[in-house]
Order: structure tokens, then C-alpha cells, then sequence
């Protein structure tokens, strides 16, 4: 038998020493490092050597990191991941240097034995809603908004912040670059996006009420073992309705991803605002019990 071993950790990428290689992706791979200069830990992705990858994939390296390269400096919100860096010229392979987040993704959430309490719920709702309305409000639409793209910083058990990152998908309406239409990632994709037809912030309206939905019931909105059955349910099909997956939970949480979900995007709440809004609502309202929840949280202020 052939034994595959892995290559070695890098000593270090550009000026920023490496300490762990903690994720990797089919075009990158994400190592801990530490930025001497400022003194604090960074997060570096770096492109998957050529040799890794066959030609269609070194295709989407190369878009992917001109997408999230061109975002260097221009993102400052507390639920956004920064990009502090872009090296793409040189003898190292390019690589993006990031604000580094302690955590997990929110796919740990997504299980059914794993759930959140549908306070928390509302509560990482209502900050990737301002999140996702901020980077609208910067003219970008990230189409990929999933569970793995979505950050908790955790004390405990509890979600204490949430953080989006990988823009390597996004869709940037100032840029007068040719961009690919069809990108996402098909579970948690409207079928506007899936149809490659132009979109708006109501796609990843769409896709965080996918996430949502998922959160709350321990199953994506639509669910098949083949790739062209789940595009038929996301074009045809009406999901589950959550009141009968989650106990307990309140109509008003239902109704708004459930709306979220609608097929006609004109259907949806029309705006970030108003979702952010019925969101912050429900938490002021205090329609579900706090748990171990902090007195005032941002969805009330």
C-alpha cells in the first residue's frame, strides 16, 4: 500500500511565522500565524500549489482570490471577518492574511443532537442580517452564505459573537470585471442564483433563511442524496413546515424564514432591514425563554 503523507507545515508564509495548519478547502488551505509586527495571531490563506489542482480548479483559485483580495481594507464590521493583506506577486504561492477568529463554524449546529436555543438562534440571525446588510450597503453580495462560512466565538457552550467570512464567491455590483453568475453552494442557494439570473441581497436573504431553517430543525430546507434532485425541490418543492420539526417554536420565527425561503423573491422581506428588524423584534419581544442569555443583547439595543 501507498502511504500519502502530508506535507510539511510551512516555517512560515511571507513574514508571519506559521503555528498550525487549522482548515483547508479544494483551492486553499488556512494556517494559524502570528504578525510579529502587531503582535497578534492572523489567519493566512493560501492557494493550493498548482500542482495540486487541475486546470478548471486553478481557474477558480485565481477568481476566487482576486474576489477576496480586492475586499483588503474596505470591510470594518464587528460580524465581518477583515482582510488585512493580499500577497500575489513573488515566489510564494498567494495567499490573503486575515483577522484571525477563535472558534468553530456553525455547521456543529446543524445537528439534531447539537441544536442551539432558538433565543441564540435569533440572536445569529439578527447579526448576519446587519452583516449581510452592511456588505450590501458596500454593493457586494456574498452568495455563499452556509454554515461553514459562518463563524462562532463560543464561552462555553454559548455563541457569544458570530463572524462572516469567505468572500471568495462574492458578487461585487461597483466592479466592471466580468463575474461568474452560477457560485454557491447548492443546499443553501436561491433559485435565482441557481438559474444564474442576476441577484440582489434577497439571494443571501434567502440563503441565511436556509441556515436559519437548518439551525432550527437539524435538516436543510431541502434534503436528497443527488445533486439534481435537490435543484428540483429548490425550484419546486416546499420545505418541511418548521412548526413540525422544532417544538416549542414561535410563529412568528417560522413565518419569517419560511418567507425568506419563498421562491419568488419578491415574496421575501425586501430588504436586510426588515429582516434584521423582525428579528430584533422577536428578541425584544422576548418570545422565546433567555437561558443562560446576557441581560441586553445587541438584537434589543
Amino acid at each position: 500500500s501507498v502511504t500519502i503523507t502530508e506535507p510539511a507545515l510551512p516555517a512560515r508564509i511571507g513574514k508571519y511565522p506559521v503555528k498550525a495548519k487549522i482548515g483547508e478547502g479544494a483551492t486553499s488551505e488556512v494556517f494559524l500565524a502570528h504578525d510579529p509586527f502587531v503582535g497578534h495571531d492572523v489567519a493566512i490563506k493560501r492557494v493550493r500549489p498548482a500542482t495540486l489542482v487541475d486546470a478548471r480548479e486553478a481557474h477558480f483559485q485565481k477568481r476566487f482570490f482576486a474576489a477576496e483580495a480586492a475586499l483588503v481594507g474596505r470591510l470594518h464590521h464587528p460580524n465581518v471577518v477583515q482582510f488585512l493583506d493580499a500577497v500575489s506577486e513573488g515566489e510564494e504561492l498567494p495567499y490573503l492574511v486575515m483577522e484571525y477568529v477563535p472558534g468553530v463554524t456553525l455547521r456543529r449546529f446543524c445537528r439534531a443532537d447539537s441544536l442551539l436555543p432558538l433565543a441564540q438562534v435569533i440572536e445569529v440571525g439578527f447579526k448576519c442580517a446587519m452583516a449581510l446588510g452592511y456588505c450590501w450597503r458596500q454593493g457586494l453580495i456574498h452568495r455563499d452564505v452556509k454554515p461553514a462560512n459562518l463563524l462562532a466565538v463560543l464561552d462555553g457552550d454559548r455563541i457569544v459573537d458570530v463572524k462572516i467570512t469567505d468572500f471568495g464567491s462574492v458578487f461585487n455590483t461597483a466592479a466592471d470585471i466580468t463575474q461568474v453568475h452560477r457560485v454557491g453552494s447548492l443546499a443553501y442557494m436561491s433559485p435565482e442564483q441557481l438559474d444564474g439570473d442576476t441577484v440582489d441581497c434577497r439571494a443571501d436573504i434567502y440563503s441565511l433563511s436556509a441556515v436559519l431553517y437548518h439551525l432550527i430543525a437539524g435538516r436543510p430546507p431541502f434534503d436528497a442524496t443527488e445533486q439534481r434532485a435537490i435543484m428540483y425541490q429548490i425550484f419546486n418543492a416546499t420545505p418541511p413546515r418548521l412548526a413540525s420539526l422544532r417544538e416549542g417554536l414561535p410563529a412568528a420565527l417560522a413565518e419569517l424564514v419560511e418567507r425568506g425561503l419563498a421562491k419568488d423573491r419578491e415574496a421575501r422581506p425586501a430588504d436586510w432591514d426588515e429582516f434584521a428588524q423582525a428579528l430584533s423584534s422577536m428578541a425584544a419581544a422576548r418570545i422565546v425563554p433567555r437561558g443562560s442569555l446576557q441581560t441586553v443583547l445587541d438584537s434589543e439595543r
